[in-house]
């Protein structure tokens, strides 16, 4: 069967045709020699076959269909191979102000999806006319409903830095899904005299500049524009800039991530490729030392990005009696039950130079807090529910919990026979102390509970100690026995 598939001239004309449900067909004989042709199933796949194009006019993927945009193959057996030898094609910015492609959208007066998978291609927002996007998108624009999907070999850069149009801009409902290693480079958005740039955005930069690889819309209601990890993201950690619009993005009020149900169990998927693309001060995010963050948050199969703060529980031991190596147990309360923390075990040699020994997402798990009374039976504290994390520590140990920002927790312990205090300090410099087994902390920034545990020897007893095992024997009610060895011991000079 020889087969031949449609080609066209230019890019809008087959996008054009796969949104009418039309042509990309597959043209082949029989061994009679009769031609048929046979449209592609809704899954269609449109092959450069050009090393460099550039486009003349807005792109639209529309009317449900969905379309995988990639290299041909230069190896294909079917009169178009690719004439670009071993490099990607490159799909260049030929317009100005709109979007390179728009999945999903308005098409015969009603609001359409699509479906656009980016295979083994290059989208580039940079031109050298200076042609550049200040609507949101830059080079492709997901429609509420509409999918995005990119993995490794896919590479979305802006040549010319001084200009915009290399971000993703995700619609509220929309779904992009990633994986492997895309390639996002050279995306930064300057002002270069344009004080109207957006670079995806709806409204111009007024006090700083950003760079945008994805741009997440949306609003406060319970719909989610979302990332979706389909695999483990291998890419360089803070490569993928994020802007997301609304602040309940950063505070656990929408998904930011999804995680396929093959990886839901793991910790290591890579998510740190994501870098926040808002100040620190807009997300509070201001306690993590580092610009980039997708803390692990995790509720079932989704993940949350959200604002955080370090909330660190360490342990140390003092006095004659105390033994370094005992464990004691604490548990971190007012946590959200079913959500998964990233939680970090450290231990040391004299309180310095931690040795990371565990790291993993922690669940919080469902307790019941019974009720508080007060003499009279009044109630003080309700019965309620909590979501409880429990770990052991011994002295020169911490562990390191991120809690989502304004997050109100008790850390308590069980000291048994030990005297049990606290020190409660900041990064923004406040601090409380106490003589409790527990102290209630506000997770807004980053904060350190420091227990010290002390056991010393009894206090006297008024018993000389030389003596001590006779009283011992007295208060056994053995008095005879602590005669008759007290008799021997005098005889041979002793007492």
């Amino acid at each position: 069967m020889i087969g031949a598939p449609a080609v066209y001239s230019t890019l809008v004309d087959a996008f054009t045709d796969v949104s009418a449900g039309e042509a990309i067909k597959w043209y082949y004989q029989n061994e009679n020699g009769t031609t048929y042709t046979e449209t592609l199933p809704t899954q269609r796949s449109i092959e450069m076959l050009v090393p460099s194009y550039q486009t003349q006019y807005p792109i639209s993927l529309l009317n449900g269909q969905s379309v995988t945009l990639t290299t041909a193959d230069k190896y294909a057996n079917d009169g178009f191979p690719y004439v670009g030898g071993d490099t990607v094609a490159q799909v260049t910015r030929g317009i100005g102000q709109n979007s390179v492609i728009s999945v999903g959208g308005e098409f015969e007066n009603k609001m359409t999806t699509g479906s656009l998978t980016l295979g083994s291609i290059t989208l580039d927002g940079g031109h050298s006319n200076n042609i550049s996007a200040t609507v949101n998108g830059g080079l492709i624009n997901v429609s509420g409903g509409s999918t995005l999907t990119v993995g490794t070999g896919a590479t979305l850069q802006n040549s010319w830095t001084s200009q915009n149009g290399a971000a993703i801009y995700l619609a509220e409902n929309s779904i992009m899904n990633i994986s492997g290693a895309p390639v996002f480079s050279n995306n930064r958005a300057t002002f270069s005299g344009d004080e109207n740039a957006t670079n995806g955005r709806d409204k111009p930069y007024t006090d700083h500049d950003a760079e945008q690889d994805i741009y997440i819309a949306g609003f406060a209601n319970t719909t989610a524009t979302s990332l979706v990890v389909t695999g483990k993201l291998t890419g360089t950690p803070g490569s993928i800039w994020v802007w997301a619009e609304q602040p309940l993005h950063y505070q656990q009020g929408k998904q930011f991530a999804r995680l396929h149900s093959n990886i839901a169990n793991s910790t290591d998927l890579g998510l740190d490729v994501f870098r926040n693309a808002q100040p620190d001060s807009q997300t509070g995010n201001r306690a993590q030392k580092k610009p980039y963050y997708l803390h692990g948050i995790k509720r079932g199969n989704l993940v949350y990005w959200s604002g955080t703060a370090d909330l660190t529980v360490s342990k140390t031991v003092t006095g004659d009696f105390a033994d370094p190596n005992r464990n004691f147990t604490f548990t971190v309360s007012g946590l959200t039950a079913g959500d998964s923390y990233e939680y970090k075990h450290f231990t040391s040699t004299g309180g310095e130079n931690w040795t990371l020994v565990t790291s993993k997402l922690q669940p919080a798990v469902s307790t019941t807090i019974p009720e508080v009374l007060d003499e009279n039976d009044d109630v003080i504290t309700p019965e309620y529910t909590t979501g409880v994390i429990s770990f052991s520590l011994k002295h020169n140990e911490k562990v390191v919990l991120s809690i989502p920002a304004g997050t109100v927790v008790v850390v308590t312990e069980e000291p048994g026979n030990y005297t049990p205090s606290y020190t409660i300090s900041t990064a923004s410099g406040a601090g409380t102390s106490g003589e409790e087994d527990h102290a209630e902390v506000t997770m807004n920034v980053e904060t350190t509970v420091a227990f010290t545990n002390n056991l010393d020897p009894p206090a006297p007893t008024g018993v000389h100690f030389r003596f001590a095992p006779y009283a011992l024997l007295l208060a056994a009610g053995l008095l005879p026995l602590a005669l008759l060895v007290f008799r021997k011991r005098r005889r041979r000079g002793e007492a």
